[in-house]
């Protein structure tokens, strides 16, 4: 595999990673051709079968439909890593949420979805005309407590091994216990969880505790202008790579 599509619309919210990706990719002597985002939703761009297709999730999951390439159940809370929340989080459907408003005095909540990850974005609900009603109320959704973080990280892992940290949210200096972090990366390694590469999500809790925020597909990752173009393109090859041996002849 030496040939990428990357996404070229100047609106595309992948565009600091499409960057990334094209320094990596060119380092490394990759034939490189842009996209836009209309004609690869539509189907209409001939891919050829070892090309890795990156951009924003939408694109993506339509080069992978075209490609023949299963497309991933999300895992953003895997069932290995549920002692690490620290907080409830459970899977419903929105309209539970609706219902939710619709109580007394209801609390605020997060919650994002479970199955389409295109619907809506993730976020923390305060009340009920927050919702877009435009969304099935069957629509899978997770919801979860919403509990005080301090400081949020990202780690991306390449096969188990952590590459790079970056500092989202708080002050770098609330950092957590990356004992933990690894001791989770052991326990998807032991449940049959883990992906060659993906990114995962820890925070500091107000109560000194750290807890698991999200895990992430290593598929259209967001950055935070931390990680290396190297880092970065390496870790996106892995993981299309690891999709791509996925592929329906």
């Amino acid at each position: 595999m030496d040939t990428a599509f990357l996404q070229g619309d100047p609106d595309a919210a992948s565009r600091h990673e499409i960057s990334l990706l094209r320094s990596g990719l060119d380092d490394l002597g990759w034939r490189i051709h842009s996209f836009m985002r209309t004609p690869m939703l539509a189907g209409t761009i001939p891919l050829p079968q070892e090309a890795l297709v990156a951009g924003e999730v939408e694109v993506v999951l339509a080069a992978m439909k075209q490609l023949g390439i299963p497309v991933p159940p999300p895992q953003d809370y895997p069932s290995a890593l549920t002692s690490f929340l620290h907080r409830r989080v459970w899977r419903g459907q929105y309209a539970d949420l609706r219902r939710h408003f619709d109580s007394p005095r209801p609390c605020a909540v997060f919650a994002k979805p479970a199955g389409d990850r295109k619907l809506f974005r993730g976020r923390v609900f305060t009340n009920g005309a927050e919702l877009d009603r435009r969304v099935p109320g069957s629509t899978p959704v997770h919801v979860s407590e919403v509990v005080p973080f301090i400081s949020e990280f990202r780690f991306y892992i390449i096969r188990s091994q952590v590459i790079c940290r970056e500092n989202y949210d708080g002050d770098a200096r609330d950092g957590v216990d990356e004992a933990i972090v690894l001791d989770a990366i052991a326990k998807l390694d032991a449940a049959g969880q883990s992906l060659a590469a993906y990114a995962i999500d820890f925070g500091l809790l107000s109560t000194g505790q750290t807890a698991l925020v999200e895990m992430n597909d290593g598929f259209s990752v967001g950055t935070y202008r931390e990680i290396s173009a190297k880092d970065y393109t390496d870790f996106t090859v892995t993981r299309w790579s690891e999709l791509s041996a996925t592929r329906k002849v």
